[in-house]
Order: C-alpha cells, then structure tokens, then sequence
C-alpha cells in the first residue's frame, strides 16, 4: 500500500512540476497570437530555441516575435535562454527580421542580448542593409552607432547603400554617406550607386553621390554606365548633370553601346541632340551596338534619323552586328528596311543612302 501511495505523489509531483507538455508548434502559436501568458507558460519547460517547418516561414519563436516586434514576448523567449542569433535553416536572423519589419525597440533588444549587428545572411542581407532598404532611418542610425559596417556587401543583396538608393530613401543615403560608405562600391548583380541614382528621378540623391566622390565614368559590365542609365531612363536633367560633372559623353561600355547610340536606339531627341552638343561622336561604332544611325533606323526613329544626318552622320556606314565567324553588316537602309520602316529607308535613300 505504502508502495502505490509512494507511486501516486510522484505522479503527483511529475504533474505539478511539469505540467503540460507543450510542443514547438504550440509556442509559434503563442508567439503569433502575441499570447504572452501562454508563451511564459510553455517556456516553463519549453525550449525556446527551437524549430518547427510545418506553418512555413519563420519557423523558429524569436524570428517570429521579432518580425511581430513582440518586445514582451521577446524578452520572455530571451529570459529562458534563447540565443539572440538563432535562425532556423531558411530564416533571416531576428536581428534581420526586427529590422527589416521597423522595429527599434525590439532591434535594440536584440543587440543587447549579444546580437551580431553585423550578421550576414544570402537572400536577406544584414540587418543595416535591411533598415537601409525599407527606409527605417531610427533604426540605421541605431545599428552604425553600433557598430554596423556601412559597406557591408553581401552578394545577391547589394549594401545598404544600394539598397537605399534603389528605393529613394533620401534621408537614409545622407546618414551612410556621412557615416563614411563608399560612394563607388557596388555589388556583382546588384549594380552600384551611381548607376542606380542615375536611373531615378530623384536628383537629390545623384548630387549627394557625386558631392561625396562617385565616379561619374565607373560602368558595370550588364549595366552601361550611369551616362548610359540616365539615357536609358530618358532623364534629361540627370543626363545634364553627370556630364557637367564630368561625365565622358563618348565612353562606351560592352554590350551597352554609347549614350548616343543608347538615345538614338530609344529615340530621345532631346537628349540625343544634348550630347551631340556636347561633343558625342556622330559616327561613333560599338562593337555588336553598331552606329547611332544603325540604331536610330533599325528601331523607326525618323526624328533622330534627321538629326543625325543633318549633323553629319554617315548614311552608308556599315557595322558587323554579328560574330568575328558569323559576320553580319549592317547599314541604316538594310536595317530600316528589315523592319519594315519605309519612312525611314525613304528618308535615307534621298539623302544618299545605297543599296
């Protein structure tokens, strides 16, 4: 008889002392339902670092809490031993995560819990790259002070300068540039700043860059150079305002033309008219982007066709639009011709062109 009652207090104990057992999935819950009462209860036990994959992203509890900006909960999960860098395989860190969602008071929480301000993840950048990206300027400003690498470049995700100027975020740009980021520094695949700005309206952010040093020249193989961008965008005032800046109005870049083969292929007459101003060569050829006039004809451009010849430009220039085997040349008349623009071809014919 002793033995069973001895039996009964032990199960009774277990019960009190334990209660009830409550899995990873229970405490994501808690945690989204911002139930704070219930998540204190399940860490009585709980392991607060753990991993559930079955509701999809994020899959651990501090991640979730901090995209919530949960700062109660956070605390909780903290007190009970939870790492502040602890991600599930697939999640951004919760650093990342309090950042990228505009939480400071959570963000603040974290790196005094040990979080690595300068933690780097592919497919989520850092947390500064993060701020920077979504125009979190409290909590940019926050993470510099604290450390954080202002040219922290993580491949695929650019930096948090680029990230900022990709989305106009004015203010944010001025705090990394007076916080020392590198006017210059791009990212394989993510371009770099200058080339960026000059793509935008928003010419605050391209004076800023050249104030700090960006070189007006610097190309990036895929993306022409900012002169080229800015045609390409068809921003006449920032196309005036590189090439005041030094901008060369002849610099060609593989596989992106020239500034003027790029307005004469887009049939920017303004900005064509621009740069023949000052100083684009008329007759300039690009290897596999051939002549101004070429592109101007190929693409039905009349207005530009004019302008071009009426400034001199060659009307039987040829250039090989193909391959060092497979030659293929071309004239502005065979290729106003093959696309069937007969304005054009009429246009240069009495202007010469041949056959």
């Amino acid at each position: 008889m002793k033995h069973i009652q001895a039996i009964l207090i032990l199960i009774s104990a277990s019960t009190v002392g334990f209660g009830q057992s409550y899995s990873c999935e229970d405490l994501l819950k808690a945690t989204r339902e911002n139930n704070n009462q219930l998540v204190k209860s399940i860490l009585k036990n709980g392991d607060p670092d753990c991993s559930y994959r079955g509701d999809g992203e994020p899959r651990s509890p501090l991640v979730l809490a901090a995209r919530k900006g949960n700062v109660t909960v956070g605390r909780l999960l903290l007190d009970a031993g939870a790492d502040a860098e602890y991600n599930a395989l697939g999640d951004e860190s919760p650093l990342i995560a309090a950042a990228r969602n505009g939480y400071l008071d959570f963000t603040k929480l974290l790196v005094e819990n040990g979080a690595n301000v300068n933690r780097e993840i592919s497919g989520d950048g850092s947390a500064l790259i993060a701020a920077s990206g979504n125009g979190y300027y409290e909590i940019a400003d926050y993470l510099i002070h604290m450390g954080a690498d202002v040219d922290g470049r993580v491949l695929g995700d650019g930096t948090p300068l680029t990230s900022s100027i990709r989305n106009e975020h004015t203010d944010i740009v001025k705090l990394l540039l007076d916080n020392g980021a590198d006017p210059n520094l791009g990212s394989p695949g993510d371009s770099n700043p200058i080339l960026l700005a000059s793509q935008s309206d928003n010419q605050a952010i391209l004076k800023m860059l050249v104030e700090h040093g960006a070189d007006v020249n610097k190309k990036s193989l895929g993306d022409g150079n900012a002169l080229i961008m800015a045609v390409r965008s068809g921003n006449l005032t920032n196309v005036r305002h590189l090439v005041i800046n030094g901008a060369n109005v002849n610099k060609s870049v593989s596989g992106d033309g020239n500034p003027l083969i790029e307005a004469s292929k887009l049939g920017r007459i303004d900005i064509a008219k621009y740069l023949i101003e000052e100083g684009a060569d008329i007759n300039a050829e690009v290897r596999g982007d051939e002549t101004p006039l070429i592109n101007a004809a190929a693409n039905g451009h009349l207005d530009v066709v004019k302008l071009l010849i009426l400034e001199g430009a060659e009307v039987n220039k040829s250039a090989n639009g193909g391959s060092f085997f497979f030659p293929e040349y071309r004239t502005p008349l065979n290729m106003a011709e093959k696309h069937g623009h007969g304005e054009v071809a009429k246009y240069l014919i009495e202007n010469g062109a041949k056959e």
